[in-house]
């Protein structure tokens, strides 16, 4: 049992792995294909820990720790009370309280449908805590393999293979009920291909040609401008996107002779 009395139970994690493969000649003793697929998909649960208002904050309350180490509480009054200087002040030509002294409507409207501190890991304890939850953070994976063999003689032979991965991730959840704050999709690809000659017994050309093109990109729920609260989590997501492509291009050819014991091999 946890310290709340309730049953400590395991988080979720179920995961389910299938495929299958198949491959056969197209045209006999010369032409050949294969293919192949893995998918997996995991559904997990991910423990999230906000730093929220308390519920005294939250009423206008201003908590502190006194020099005798004990906890004490301004009322709304106590601290419009001792804010009113405020009204004397200005930054920049501006009142640096236009909405007067005490607390903030605005700010308390803007943290109104966050749920209050549970916790006292997180924040100050006092006027911030914790809030934990736990948020789905589903996965999928597919990997697919495409390849083509060609042999039209016993002195060639030519292959050309595709891979291609779909990865999708949804990250954890902001607060409670929100939609996943990230969604990281990756769609990697990659193409081989080659041919190799043997002209004579001792004679052997390998040509290679590779792609790779590295693609994953990362959609956030966050658009426009956003007021943030210094050592408070923000109402909702601020993820933006991003893309990230990257590909490559390689080339060999190694030429092989054999010579008895001796192997010379230039590329």
């Amino acid at each position: 049992m946890c310290s709340s009395d309730l049953p400590n139970i395991p988080q979720k994690y179920i995961q389910n792995v299938f495929g299958g493969s198949i491959g056969a000649p197209i045209i006999k003793d010369k032409l050949f294909y294969f293919f192949n697929y893995e998918g997996t998909r995991i559904g997990t649960d991910t423990v999230v820990g906000d730093t929220v208002p308390t519920a005294s904050f939250m009423q206008g309350e201003l908590g502190y720790v006194d020099t005798n180490g004990n906890t004490d509480y301004l009322s709304r009054q106590q601290v419009t009370a001792m804010d009113e200087p405020c009204t004397q002040n200005t930054f920049n030509g501006a009142p640096v309280c236009p909405n007067g002294p005490g607390p903030n409507a605005a700010v308390l409207n803007y943290y109104a449908k966050v749920p209050t501190a549970t916790s006292t890991i997180l924040g100050d304890g006092i006027n911030s805590g914790g809030y934990y939850f736990v948020s789905p953070t589903p996965s999928t994976q597919n990997t697919s393999i495409f390849k083509i063999d060609y042999v039209p003689s016993s002195k060639h032979h030519l292959f050309v293979r595709g891979n291609l991965q779909k990865d999708t991730t949804a990250g954890p959840e902001n607060l409670p009920g929100q939609p996943a704050a990230t969604y990281t999709d990756d769609n990697t690809k990659g193409l081989a291909a080659g041919y190799t000659w043997i002209p004579t017994a001792n004679l052997v050309n390998d040509l290679r040609y590779g792609f790779i093109r590295q693609g994953y990109q990362v959609s956030g729920v966050g658009s426009g401008d956003y007021v943030d609260i210094s050592g408070l989590a923000p109402p909702t997501a601020q993820t933006r996107d991003s893309i990230v492509h990257v590909p490559l291009n390689d080339i060999t050819d190694t030429f092989n002779w054999t010579k008895g014991a001796h192997t010379i091999a230039v590329g």
